[in-house]
């Protein structure tokens, strides 16, 4: 009936609550992505930096056993 389909439509208000539900959701999942693309790339600078520090320690430690 026709009672029945407009208790089941969706109104303006509601189509437009859904849009900003959904586009909040695609802003955060953008910041998420990048926090991660930045994070990845700290790490890769972190794994170098260790890597040279364990260089500089392997000579310090055969230089000291001389």
């Amino acid at each position: 009936s026709i009672d029945e389909l407009k208790e089941n439509m969706s109104t303006k208000e509601d189509v437009a609550r859904l849009y900003e539900a959904t586009m909040k959701s695609l802003e955060q999942g953008k910041m998420y992505f990048e926090k991660a693309l930045t994070h990845g790339h700290i790490l890769v600078e972190h794994e170098e930096k260790l890597g040279q520090h364990n260089n500089r320690l392997t000579t310090l430690e055969s230089n000291s056993s001389l």
